[in-house]
């Protein structure tokens, strides 16, 4: 994900477009990851994607909420910030 300049309607379409086909790659690898456990990888490890990947999907929908309600250049900045924060995660 890119950071935000302008969101305007165009604009906020493709960002949503974008926070959806994340959320739903982050929903189908912990979905694969609570249905399919590998035997080879310990437990702990498991639960740190797990962990991860619910942060990951949390914050996406956190954003997405913002964008839809988004309508100051304050609002912009602060999801600046949590896609920085998101991009950190990955």
């Amino acid at each position: 994900m890119k950071k935000i300049l302008f969101l305007q309607e165009n604009d906020r379409k493709e960002v949503l477009n974008e926070i959806n086909a994340n959320l739903e790659t982050k929903n189908r690898l912990l979905k694969l990851i609570l249905l399919n456990p590998d035997k080879k990888v310990s437990k702990n490890i498991t639960r740190e994607k797990q962990f991860r990947y619910e942060n990951q999907i949390a914050l996406l929908e956190r954003i997405k909420g913002m964008v839809i309600t988004c309508n100051s250049r304050q609002q912009i900045n602060e999801i600046n910030k949590l896609i920085e924060y998101y991009q950190s995660l990955s």
